[in-house]
């Protein structure tokens, strides 16, 4: 078994409760882990044995760019259910962030966290 990330990708998106941040939209920032099993593509060097990462940011870039969410908990879930029906994963967590949120306060980011398995699918 062995993990895949991809870190710190970013995107501009139109998700969350207000008018304001549909409308006007933001920087989305995510981590994803994959874990998986790697043997194959270790034996054969061949990206075919493997996971492809750039059809994982596609999945990732088209449902930040292209839909609007009001919780980042739905995009996340959205996010983690098309990889796992997509790909042999045996499970996969990400971290999706949102950055200059409308809350008054000083912080750097909201952030949610979600982890899903092919047991839980």
């Amino acid at each position: 078994m062995g993990k895949l990330r991809l870190n710190n990708m970013q995107f501009y998106g139109y998700h969350g409760v207000g008018d304001f941040e549909k409308d006007n939209g933001g920087q989305f920032k995510a981590d994803l882990e994959l874990d998986f099993n790697m043997d194959r593509a270790i034996a054969t060097d061949n990206i075919s044995e493997t996971i492809d990462y750039t059809q994982v940011y596609d999945i990732i870039k088209r449902l930040i760019e292209s839909k609007k969410y009001n919780l980042l908990e739905s995009l996340a879930g959205d996010i983690l259910s098309e990889i796992l029906d997509d790909f042999e994963v045996e499970a996969a967590k990400i971290n999706l962030k949102k950055q200059y949120v409308p809350i008054e306060g000083v912080f750097d980011s909201v952030e949610v966290e979600l982890e899903k398995s092919q047991e839980e699918m």
